[in-house]
C-alpha cells in the first residue's frame, strides 16, 4: 500500500457549514481544556 500525503486528503471530507462550525468549536474546547490542564 502506497503512503499518501496528508495534503492528498484536503477537500475530501464533505460537511455542511454548521457541521464545520461545530467541529471547530469542539476543537477549541478540547485545546482550551488541554492548555488549562498542562499549566497546572
Amino acid at each position: 500500500m502506497k503512503k499518501k500525503k496528508l495534503s492528498d486528503l484536503a477537500g475530501s471530507w464533505k460537511m455542511s457549514d454548521s457541521e464545520a462550525e461545530e467541529l471547530k468549536n469542539n476543537i477549541k474546547k478540547i485545546w482550551k481544556n488541554f492548555y488549562l490542564k498542562s499549566i497546572f
